[in-house]
């Protein structure tokens, strides 16, 4: 199983993480697009995709953060005592602009020197 990444915008995304009150009537949703990394469309290995942008590395870019957990088959790893895979954060940092972000593979967000996760269902 894998998950392709779409991401949507609206023209008030900004105002919107910062809770302002626009009308709800002023919302417009974008096309969606595919997003890519390195020339292929950005997909997780198993279950659910949770992607959030931030700025993860402090350049000013707004980076992908893509969380991959759930169930399905799953070729990573699992925990010790369950069948479980293990959840992981993937980050793609964002070599092009905040106007039009690039990626160009990605990192698992790692704690200690080894990847960090925590078992999903």
């Amino acid at each position: 199983m894998s998950v392709a990444i779409v991401c949507m915008v609206t023209s008030y995304s900004l105002q919107a993480q910062r809770a302002s009150k626009i009308p709800l009537d002023s919302y417009r949703f974008a096309p969606g697009v595919r997003l890519m990394s390195g020339g292929k469309p950005i997909d997780v290995t198993t279950g659910h995709a949770s992607p959030y942008v931030y700025d993860f590395n402090g350049d000013g870019k707004r980076d992908l953060l893509v969380g991959e957990f759930g169930s399905g088959t799953y070729s990573g790893e699992t925990t010790s005592k369950s069948s479980l895979a293990n959840a992981r954060l993937r980050i793609y940092l964002n070599v092009g602009s905040n106007a039009a972000p690039r990626y160009d593979g990605f990192k698992y967000l790692q704690a200690g020197g080894e990847n960090a996760s925590v078992p999903s269902t």
